[in-house]
């Protein structure tokens, strides 16, 4: 009787362990969506692409190529240092603080493709991804996972990007696409 409690009152422990990390890591990704929300409709509600001479506003700065090349070297170094050193990974203010980094320069990277897109587009894309990523965190809470689950997953994924590629390249030959950054967003 008394190895049946302790044994009960393990899985509940490790059970509140799971939905605690589960928890932290949703909040990480949902403070990741806000930042980088907010970046992308900062920049498609200030920039001016197709001007000759356009002002200096935050759409049109994080659409010069120096802002470009830096969010993508800093974005590939500190996903470097994530992924090969497991100490930065496990520290927790540094990894952090790399995490934040490597946010910021994602979104500066993705608020140049939107910069050319009207808010509205945006506003409609941060909408169907927010259904998304509350679809799948209720999935992810409520399925249990095996390894055959993850593997069909996976190769779902991979053949669902596959998909999209070849539609959206079968639109570019057909010059149903009018600009090669829309062929990138679409294919992203």
């Amino acid at each position: 009787m008394q190895a049946k409690m302790l044994d009960s009152g393990t899985k509940d422990y490790v059970r509140d362990e799971q939905v605690a990390y589960v928890r932290k890591v949703f909040g990480i990704v949902a403070v990741q969506l806000v930042i980088t929300f907010a970046s992308c409709l900062w920049s498609s509600f200030t920039a001016t692409p197709y001007e000759f001479n356009p002002p200096a506003t935050y759409g049109n700065w994080v659409n010069s190529l120096a802002v470009q090349l830096t969010a993508l070297f800093v974005m590939l170094f500190t996903m470097i240092a994530l992924l090969c050193v497991p100490r930065l990974r496990k520290q927790v203010p540094v990894n952090y603080i790399l995490l934040f980094i490597f946010t910021m320069s994602e979104a500066l990277a993705v608020s140049a493709w939107t910069a050319y897109l009207t808010p509205e587009s945006v506003l409609i894309a941060i909408g169907v991804l927010m259904a998304s990523v509350v679809t799948l965190a209720f999935a992810a809470l409520t399925t249990p996972m095996t390894a055959k689950l993850a593997r069909n997953l996976i190769i779902g994924l991979i053949i669902g990007v596959f998909i999209q590629f070849f539609v959206v390249m079968t639109m570019c030959i057909f010059d149903l696409f009018s600009s090669y950054w829309y062929m990138l967003y679409g294919t992203l």
